[in-house]
């Protein structure tokens, strides 16, 4: 996934995201960050782009990203509600 090429903030957010969602929506949620072409894939474009964010402003967006997910998955499935607390955790302790 050239997790690698990533500044470290970035890479950690979208591997342990990736983790639980899967790595295509961690690196869709990067992209559009980003704004780039949210493809799923990681190439030169999005690096580059991920990596002139301020990995401090990159961070806590993701964060916001993250949490929007998983609100839509309690949204879409309610009794997920039992996971709200530790996924949103997650999402803001890396």
């Amino acid at each position: 996934y050239r997790l690698g090429e990533l500044n470290q903030t970035a890479a950690e957010e979208i591997f342990v995201f990736g983790i639980n969602a899967g790595m295509p929506v961690a690196i869709k949620k990067a992209q559009f960050l980003a704004g780039v072409l949210v493809d799923g894939k990681i190439g030169p474009k999005t690096i580059a782009a991920i990596n002139a964010i301020p990995e401090a402003e990159f961070d806590m967006k993701f964060d916001e990203q993250e949490i929007l997910f998983y609100e839509s998955l309690i949204a879409k499935k309610p009794a997920m509600k039992i996971f709200r607390n530790g996924w949103h955790k997650r999402a803001t302790t890396v």
